[in-house]
Protein backbone atom coordinates (compact mmCIF):
# COMPACT_ATOMS: atom_id res chain seq x y z
CA UNK A 1 0.00 0.00 0.00
CA UNK A 2 3.24 2.03 0.05
CA UNK A 3 3.54 4.59 -2.98
CA UNK A 4 6.78 6.67 -3.17
CA UNK A 5 7.22 5.82 0.54
CA UNK A 6 4.02 6.89 1.78
CA UNK A 7 0.51 5.28 2.75
CA UNK A 8 -1.56 5.06 -0.98
CA UNK A 9 -5.00 5.71 0.58
CA UNK A 10 -6.61 5.32 -2.76
CA UNK A 11 -5.13 2.61 -3.58
CA UNK A 12 -6.10 0.93 -0.11
CA UNK A 13 -9.72 1.65 -0.01
CA UNK A 14 -10.24 0.79 -3.74
CA UNK A 15 -8.74 -2.53 -2.43
CA UNK A 16 -11.16 -2.65 0.59
CA UNK A 17 -14.10 -1.87 -1.74
CA UNK A 18 -13.63 -4.37 -4.05
CA UNK A 19 -12.95 -6.81 -1.66
CA UNK A 20 -16.35 -6.46 0.44
CA UNK A 21 -18.59 -5.19 -2.05
CA UNK A 22 -18.79 -8.04 -5.01
CA UNK A 23 -19.79 -10.89 -2.37
CA UNK A 24 -22.05 -8.55 -0.68
CA UNK A 25 -23.67 -7.20 -3.51
CA UNK A 26 -24.42 -10.59 -4.54
CA UNK A 27 -25.92 -11.96 -1.24
CA UNK A 28 -28.24 -8.82 -1.00
CA UNK A 29 -29.45 -9.86 -4.21
CA UNK A 30 -30.33 -12.76 -2.95
CA UNK A 31 -31.95 -11.47 -0.37
CA UNK A 32 -34.28 -9.29 -2.94
CA UNK A 33 -35.11 -12.47 -4.56
CA UNK A 34 -35.68 -14.28 -1.52
CA UNK A 35 -37.85 -11.59 -0.10
CA UNK A 36 -40.19 -11.70 -3.42
CA UNK A 37 -40.53 -15.25 -3.14
CA UNK A 38 -41.40 -15.31 0.59
CA UNK A 39 -44.10 -11.88 -0.09
CA UNK A 40 -45.32 -14.00 -2.85
CA UNK A 41 -44.69 -11.22 -5.49
CA UNK A 42 -46.46 -8.45 -3.73
CA UNK A 43 -45.31 -5.26 -2.98
CA UNK A 44 -46.25 -4.00 0.97
CA UNK A 45 -45.07 -0.84 0.58
CA UNK A 46 -44.91 2.21 -1.77
CA UNK A 47 -41.85 2.12 -4.88
CA UNK A 48 -40.14 5.24 -2.97
CA UNK A 49 -40.22 3.24 0.30
CA UNK A 50 -38.54 0.21 -1.41
CA UNK A 51 -36.12 2.11 -2.88
CA UNK A 52 -34.97 3.94 0.64
CA UNK A 53 -35.03 0.61 1.92
CA UNK A 54 -32.66 -0.72 -0.69
CA UNK A 55 -30.95 2.06 -0.76
CA UNK A 56 -29.50 1.38 2.93
CA UNK A 57 -28.91 -1.56 2.22
CA UNK A 58 -26.34 -0.96 -0.62
CA UNK A 59 -23.20 0.55 1.77
CA UNK A 60 -22.72 -2.87 2.98
CA UNK A 61 -23.62 -2.35 6.53
CA UNK A 62 -23.16 1.12 6.81
CA UNK A 63 -26.63 2.09 7.34
CA UNK A 64 -28.52 0.48 9.75
CA UNK A 65 -30.76 -1.96 7.37
CA UNK A 66 -34.19 -1.87 7.59
CA UNK A 67 -36.57 -4.53 6.88
CA UNK A 68 -37.40 -4.77 3.25
CA UNK A 69 -40.54 -4.97 1.63
CA UNK A 70 -42.06 -4.98 5.20
CA UNK A 71 -41.07 -8.71 5.26
CA UNK A 72 -39.77 -9.18 8.95
CA UNK A 73 -36.20 -9.72 10.37
CA UNK A 74 -34.92 -9.33 7.31
CA UNK A 75 -31.63 -9.24 7.93
CA UNK A 76 -32.06 -12.99 9.19
CA UNK A 77 -31.62 -13.77 5.98
CA UNK A 78 -28.00 -13.36 6.19
CA UNK A 79 -28.05 -14.65 9.46
CA UNK A 80 -27.75 -10.84 11.23
CA UNK A 81 -23.59 -10.98 10.32
CA UNK A 82 -23.66 -8.07 8.29
CA UNK A 83 -23.60 -5.70 11.26
CA UNK A 84 -20.04 -6.55 11.59
CA UNK A 85 -19.06 -4.57 8.09
CA UNK A 86 -19.91 -1.01 10.05
CA UNK A 87 -16.98 -1.47 12.50
CA UNK A 88 -15.05 -2.76 9.40
CA UNK A 89 -15.67 0.56 7.85
CA UNK A 90 -15.48 2.53 10.60
CA UNK A 91 -11.55 1.09 11.46
CA UNK A 92 -10.83 1.57 7.41
CA UNK A 93 -11.93 5.40 7.88
CA UNK A 94 -10.37 5.92 10.97
CA UNK A 95 -6.70 4.23 10.05
CA UNK A 96 -5.18 8.14 8.01
CA UNK A 97 -5.28 9.12 11.56
CA UNK A 98 -4.27 6.31 13.14
CA UNK A 99 -1.30 6.48 11.36
CA UNK A 100 -0.26 8.90 12.86
CA UNK A 101 0.78 7.23 15.61
CA UNK A 102 3.03 4.49 13.89
CA UNK A 103 6.30 6.30 12.84
CA UNK A 104 7.73 3.69 15.11
CA UNK A 105 7.50 1.05 17.65
CA UNK A 106 7.38 2.85 20.79
CA UNK A 107 4.89 5.20 19.72
CA UNK A 108 2.72 2.44 17.94
CA UNK A 109 2.93 0.28 21.01
CA UNK A 110 1.92 3.37 23.33
CA UNK A 111 -0.46 4.20 21.54
CA UNK A 112 -2.43 0.71 21.12
CA UNK A 113 -2.02 0.32 25.08
CA UNK A 114 -3.47 3.69 25.72
CA UNK A 115 -6.60 2.85 23.34
CA UNK A 116 -6.80 -0.46 24.63
CA UNK A 117 -7.17 0.42 28.41
CA UNK A 118 -9.30 3.60 27.82
CA UNK A 119 -11.34 1.42 26.10
CA UNK A 120 -11.56 -1.36 29.38
CA UNK A 121 -11.83 1.85 31.20
CA UNK A 122 -14.89 3.07 29.68
CA UNK A 123 -16.34 -0.44 29.97
CA UNK A 124 -15.81 -0.91 33.56
CA UNK A 125 -16.93 2.37 34.59
CA UNK A 126 -19.92 2.40 32.04
CA UNK A 127 -18.90 5.94 30.58
CA UNK A 128 -19.97 4.86 26.78
CA UNK A 129 -21.07 8.66 25.30
CA UNK A 130 -21.98 8.68 22.06
CA UNK A 131 -20.78 4.77 22.01
CA UNK A 132 -23.00 1.65 23.41
CA UNK A 133 -21.35 -0.81 25.94
CA UNK A 134 -21.13 -3.31 22.83
CA UNK A 135 -19.25 -0.43 20.41
CA UNK A 136 -16.66 -0.46 23.14
CA UNK A 137 -16.22 -3.71 23.39
CA UNK A 138 -15.76 -4.59 19.50
CA UNK A 139 -13.85 -1.58 19.55
CA UNK A 140 -11.16 -3.31 22.14
CA UNK A 141 -11.09 -6.21 20.11
CA UNK A 142 -9.36 -3.66 17.08
CA UNK A 143 -7.56 -2.49 19.79
CA UNK A 144 -6.43 -5.73 20.04
CA UNK A 145 -6.00 -6.79 16.58
CA UNK A 146 -3.73 -3.48 16.33
CA UNK A 147 -1.42 -4.37 19.30
CA UNK A 148 -1.34 -7.97 17.98
CA UNK A 149 0.01 -6.02 14.28
CA UNK A 150 2.50 -3.85 16.35
CA UNK A 151 4.23 -6.77 18.36
CA UNK A 152 4.33 -8.91 15.49
CA UNK A 153 6.02 -6.01 12.77
CA UNK A 154 8.99 -5.82 15.52
CA UNK A 155 9.08 -8.55 18.09
CA UNK A 156 8.39 -11.10 15.26
CA UNK A 157 8.61 -14.60 17.32
CA UNK A 158 8.53 -16.72 13.87
CA UNK A 159 12.41 -17.38 14.12
CA UNK A 160 11.48 -19.34 17.27
CA UNK A 161 8.56 -21.20 16.52
CA UNK A 162 10.07 -22.72 13.28
CA UNK A 163 11.61 -24.89 15.92
CA UNK A 164 9.48 -27.86 16.27
CA UNK A 165 9.32 -28.38 19.82
CA UNK A 166 8.57 -24.93 20.65
CA UNK A 167 5.50 -24.75 18.02
CA UNK A 168 4.52 -27.92 19.74
CA UNK A 169 4.56 -26.24 22.90
CA UNK A 170 2.66 -22.75 22.05
CA UNK A 171 0.21 -24.96 20.39
CA UNK A 172 -0.45 -26.80 23.06
CA UNK A 173 -0.96 -23.66 25.16
CA UNK A 174 -3.57 -22.68 21.95
CA UNK A 175 -5.48 -25.80 23.04
CA UNK A 176 -5.13 -25.18 26.62
CA UNK A 177 -6.71 -21.07 25.93
CA UNK A 178 -9.10 -22.23 24.09
CA UNK A 179 -10.23 -25.05 26.30
CA UNK A 180 -10.45 -22.26 28.97
CA UNK A 181 -12.70 -19.45 26.79
CA UNK A 182 -14.95 -22.57 26.27
CA UNK A 183 -15.50 -23.93 29.93
CA UNK A 184 -15.53 -20.41 32.01
CA UNK A 185 -17.48 -17.76 29.19
CA UNK A 186 -20.04 -17.67 27.20
CA UNK A 187 -18.97 -14.59 25.45
CA UNK A 188 -15.96 -13.74 23.72
CA UNK A 189 -16.47 -9.90 23.78
CA UNK A 190 -15.85 -9.54 27.61
CA UNK A 191 -12.48 -8.67 28.12
CA UNK A 192 -10.60 -11.56 29.96
CA UNK A 193 -11.95 -13.60 27.08
CA UNK A 194 -10.81 -10.69 24.16
CA UNK A 195 -7.33 -10.81 25.71
CA UNK A 196 -6.85 -14.52 25.50
CA UNK A 197 -8.04 -14.31 22.05
CA UNK A 198 -5.83 -11.78 21.48
CA UNK A 199 -2.87 -13.81 22.79
CA UNK A 200 -4.05 -16.71 20.91
CA UNK A 201 -4.15 -14.27 17.77
CA UNK A 202 -0.57 -13.21 18.38
CA UNK A 203 1.12 -16.78 18.53
CA UNK A 204 -1.00 -18.17 15.43
CA UNK A 205 0.57 -14.90 13.67
CA UNK A 206 3.58 -15.64 14.38
CA UNK A 207 3.80 -19.07 13.01
CA UNK A 208 2.06 -21.50 15.63
CA UNK A 209 0.30 -24.10 13.22
CA UNK A 210 -1.13 -26.15 15.65
CA UNK A 211 0.20 -29.35 15.28
CA UNK A 212 0.30 -28.48 11.46
CA UNK A 213 -3.70 -28.05 11.10
CA UNK A 214 -3.14 -24.23 10.00
CA UNK A 215 -0.60 -24.93 7.67
CA UNK A 216 -3.03 -27.89 5.63
CA UNK A 217 -4.17 -26.72 2.14
CA UNK A 218 -7.72 -27.45 3.25
CA UNK A 219 -6.87 -24.98 5.83
CA UNK A 220 -5.69 -22.82 3.69
CA UNK A 221 -8.49 -22.98 1.16
CA UNK A 222 -11.08 -22.01 4.25
CA UNK A 223 -8.94 -19.10 4.64
CA UNK A 224 -9.33 -17.75 1.59
CA UNK A 225 -13.42 -18.30 1.39
CA UNK A 226 -14.04 -17.35 4.94
CA UNK A 227 -15.71 -13.94 3.98
CA UNK A 228 -18.37 -15.81 1.65
CA UNK A 229 -18.69 -18.26 3.85
CA UNK A 230 -19.67 -15.67 6.42
CA UNK A 231 -21.93 -13.85 4.18
CA UNK A 232 -23.69 -16.49 3.06
CA UNK A 233 -24.46 -18.87 5.92
CA UNK A 234 -27.66 -17.15 6.18
CA UNK A 235 -28.50 -17.54 2.87
CA UNK A 236 -28.13 -21.07 3.07
CA UNK A 237 -29.50 -21.89 6.54
CA UNK A 238 -32.65 -19.88 4.93
CA UNK A 239 -33.32 -21.49 1.76
CA UNK A 240 -32.47 -25.29 3.42
CA UNK A 241 -34.89 -24.89 6.46
CA UNK A 242 -37.61 -22.99 4.21
CA UNK A 243 -38.53 -26.74 3.72
CA UNK A 244 -40.77 -27.84 6.08
CA UNK A 245 -39.46 -32.10 5.35
CA UNK A 246 -36.02 -30.35 6.28
CA UNK A 247 -36.79 -28.62 9.84
CA UNK A 248 -39.50 -31.76 11.20
CA UNK A 249 -36.57 -33.77 10.38
CA UNK A 250 -33.63 -31.83 11.94
CA UNK A 251 -35.98 -31.54 15.00
CA UNK A 252 -37.08 -35.46 15.10
CA UNK A 253 -33.54 -35.38 17.32
CA UNK A 254 -30.44 -34.53 18.00
CA UNK A 255 -28.53 -36.66 15.88
CA UNK A 256 -31.05 -35.62 12.93
CA UNK A 257 -29.98 -32.17 13.78
CA UNK A 258 -26.54 -32.58 13.49
CA UNK A 259 -26.65 -34.39 10.12
CA UNK A 260 -28.71 -31.65 9.08
CA UNK A 261 -25.85 -29.08 9.99
CA UNK A 262 -23.05 -31.42 8.49
CA UNK A 263 -25.42 -30.99 5.09
CA UNK A 264 -25.85 -27.31 5.35
CA UNK A 265 -21.90 -27.06 6.18
CA UNK A 266 -21.34 -29.44 2.94
CA UNK A 267 -23.11 -26.90 0.76
CA UNK A 268 -21.88 -23.61 2.43
CA UNK A 269 -18.99 -24.61 1.50
CA UNK A 270 -19.46 -25.59 -2.19
CA UNK A 271 -21.78 -22.29 -1.93
CA UNK A 272 -18.90 -19.97 -0.67
CA UNK A 273 -16.18 -21.94 -3.52
CA UNK A 274 -17.95 -20.88 -6.11
CA UNK A 275 -19.30 -17.40 -5.09
CA UNK A 276 -14.88 -16.52 -4.48
CA UNK A 277 -13.93 -18.44 -7.90
CA UNK A 278 -16.54 -16.75 -9.80
CA UNK A 279 -17.16 -13.13 -7.71
CA UNK A 280 -15.09 -12.35 -4.77
CA UNK A 281 -11.48 -13.30 -6.48
CA UNK A 282 -12.51 -11.35 -9.89
CA UNK A 283 -13.94 -9.02 -8.03
CA UNK A 284 -10.32 -8.54 -6.55
CA UNK A 285 -8.55 -8.75 -9.98
CA UNK A 286 -10.60 -5.95 -11.25
CA UNK A 287 -10.16 -3.57 -8.32
CA UNK A 288 -6.40 -4.29 -8.69
CA UNK A 289 -7.10 -3.45 -12.69
CA UNK A 290 -8.20 -0.30 -11.75
CA UNK A 291 -5.71 0.71 -9.23
CA UNK A 292 -2.92 -0.50 -11.92
CA UNK A 293 -4.89 1.78 -14.48
CA UNK A 294 -4.72 4.74 -12.19
CA UNK A 295 -1.35 4.67 -11.07
CA UNK A 296 0.57 3.22 -14.46
CA UNK A 297 1.81 6.77 -15.13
Amino acid sequence: MLYKGKMNWSKFYINRVFRIFPVYIFCFLCVLIAVFIKSNGHLYVSYKTLLIQIACWLPSGILNLPDINNYPNTILLLAGVVWTLRYEWFFYFCLPFLKIFSCNFFASFCFCIFLLFTGIFCIQKNLFYIFSPGDMAYFCLFFIGMLVATLQSNINLRFLIKNNSVNSIASIFIIFLLIVLIRNYTVAYQIIPSLILGLIFYLIVSGCNIFGLLGLTSSLRMGEISYSIYLLQGIIYSSLFSFENIRLFSSHSSFFYWVTILLVCFLLSIAAYLVHIFIEYPGILFGKKIIKTIYKN
